[in-house]
């Protein structure tokens, strides 16, 4: 709490710093962090927001590495799943609904990158997604 206390201090980044550091992980971290933010000065929030999302904090909890490297995993197969879409749609081919759920709901990476890699140079849609 000494972060909101502290939110003019002159050494507001090194109390921040700390702050990203700590508490994150600690329980009720995020809703601290959620806190602090909501009443910091603007600089001051870009600031934390910044230590936040470099990719350079290290999460210290196996709980937040687990569910941090979940939701990337998650977000890469999301991207992946949009890049095949939008190459068999700029080849002309036809997406029925259930093959629209079936690439959607994928999310393993290696499946999607072969998907890919067919859609590039197939005649027909299905030999991209034969088994």
């Amino acid at each position: 709490m000494s972060a909101i206390t502290q939110r003019h201090h002159p050494q507001r980044e090194a109390i921040l710093t700390a702050l990203a550091a700590e508490v994150v992980d600690a329980p009720n971290g995020e809703m601290y962090i959620d806190l602090v933010m909501a009443v910091l000065p603007q600089a001051a929030r870009h600031f934390l927001e910044g230590l936040m999302s470099t990719g350079t904090y290290e999460y210290k909890s196996e709980f937040a590495r687990r569910y941090y490297s979940r939701g990337k995993a998650e977000g890469e197969a999301e991207g992946e799943v949009k890049a095949l879409l939008r190459v068999l749609e700029r080849r002309g081919f036809v997406i029925s609904e259930k093959l629209g759920s079936r690439i959607a709901e994928c999310r393993d990476l290696d499946q999607i990158d072969v998907w890919i890699d067919r859609a590039v140079t197939a005649s027909r849609i299905e030999e991209i997604f034969a088994d």
